[in-house]
């Protein structure tokens, strides 16, 4: 087990990885990863493409939205 402190960067609380752990981990700098706190225990689990959620219900009507925003905005102006 590697001992390391709770640091702060911009204001929030940061714990900072070795590039050890992150080897044994196999993630990267800018890779996503899940954080849960378990029986007072941090965990911090590589998030695989395999195993990523989907786009959230709300991103994809958002996509459904933008993409028809030009018929929905004719329909409106047809009920005046």
């Amino acid at each position: 087990m590697t001992q390391t402190r709770i640091t702060t960067i911009d204001g929030s609380a940061a714990v900072l990885l070795s590039p050890e752990i992150m080897e044994q981990m196999g993630v990267r700098i800018g890779d996503e990863v899940d954080v849960a706190v378990a029986d007072n225990t941090l965990v911090v689990r590589r998030i695989d493409e395999e195993t990523k959620p989907e786009r959230t219900l709300e991103e994809i009507i958002d996509g459904i939205f933008d993409r028809r925003a030009d018929a929905y905005r004719r329909l409106a102006e047809g009920a005046e």
